[in-house]
């Protein structure tokens, strides 16, 4: 029986080059953001009610913003996580 991966942010770049490694070896659950918003507790309860147990996390996602990093502020954004 294959172990079940959860792999965030896989629809692009590094986390699609993660799932092409290990599609074969593995059962991977690859959440699109509208399945799993990481930015709302309340998603992230429902998506793992809904969900059999996990093995394996790769929490791969992440934003992009291109700024200046001395202009940026974490206020700007409520996506901004540490």
């Amino acid at each position: 029986m294959k172990k079940k991966v959860l792999l965030t942010g896989a629809s692009r770049g590094i986390g699609k080059a993660i799932y092409e490694l290990i599609k074969d070896d593995f059962d991977v659950l690859t959440p699109s953001r509208g399945e799993l918003d990481l930015s709302d507790i309340n998603s992230i309860e429902k998506y793992f009610k809904d969900n059999i147990q996990v093995d394996i996390l790769i929490n791969n996602a992440g934003i992009n913003i291109i700024k200046n990093i001395a202009l940026h502020s974490s206020n700007e954004n409520p996506l901004i996580k540490n």
